[in-house]
């Protein structure tokens, strides 16, 4: 999770090839819909174009509907982008039985989002996004690259208004889950940060698993070398 221009996709386009998991980008399907001329695209087209959020219900149903039909994300788990964006989305996330291993909060200054937006530039062929200053396009490519119309400095801070205020619902949400990085650099030490964290993220999934297989079993004045030893344990029972 992040603000607009924060840097999701772009990290999301580099953990889903090292780590292999399946990307969702709602924007992407967002953007997919209006292009095909969709029910739901018509229906959307108007409230990106003015910044604003899409309603959670058709959200919810977008995205259901892409995990139900992508037989690879049981084998190879799911990367959300953008996904959920409000606390209803993520109740209908977790009344589905999908469980949220970790949330990537990515932390940037205003002013950093600001000159993101402003200057990106976007391939209309591949949908490849540049930008003129951090990542200029090919100067073949140059030539057909587009400005989004959600790219101007007013409809970013009326979508940063609307992240703020959702922001902590969501924090509050995926409290236990969420590991903090900041995005305020360059997307390789952006990407060392998250690399970092993989650890602490797998431990995580792995210890929430193994305690619904494998009994941990503790007396109240056990101390903190016991209770590390039996959580060890646990993993290795799990592990077999």
């Amino acid at each position: 999770m992040g603000a607009p221009n924060a840097g999701k996709g772009t990290l999301c386009d580099e953990i889903s090839k090292v780590y292999g998991l399946v990307h969702l980008s709602t924007g992407d399907i967002l953007r997919e819909e209006v292009k095909k001329g969709s029910d739901i695209g018509k229906q959307v087209k108007a409230i990106m174009a003015n910044g604003h959020l899409v309603p959670d219900e058709v959200m919810v149903s977008l995205i259901m509907g892409k995990i139900s039909g992508d037989t690879h994300v049981k084998g190879r788990g799911l990367l959300l982008d953008g996904f959920p964006r409000t606390v209803k989305q993520a109740e209908a996330l977790q009344s589905a039985g999908l469980k949220v291993h970790a949330v990537v909060s990515l932390e940037i200054s205003e002013d950093k989002l600001l000159e993101r937006c402003l200057g990106r530039r976007v391939d209309p062929v591949t949908g490849t996004s540049y930008h003129i200053k951090f990542n200029p396009p090919p100067e073949e490519v140059a030539k057909r690259c587009i400005i989004r119309s959600d790219d101007t400095a007013d409809k970013l801070k009326n979508r940063l208004n609307i992240y703020n205020k959702q922001k902590d619902g969501l924090m509050r949400f995926y409290e236990r889950e969420t590991i903090h990085i900041d995005a305020g650099q360059s997307i390789d030490s952006v990407f060392a940060q998250f690399h970092k964290n993989m650890g602490i993220i797998e431990l995580r999934s792995n210890m929430v698993e193994a305690s619904t297989q494998t009994s941990i079993s503790v007396g109240p004045n056990a101390t903190a070398e016991e209770v590390v030893v039996a959580v060890r344990d646990a993993l290795r029972v799990f592990a077999k």
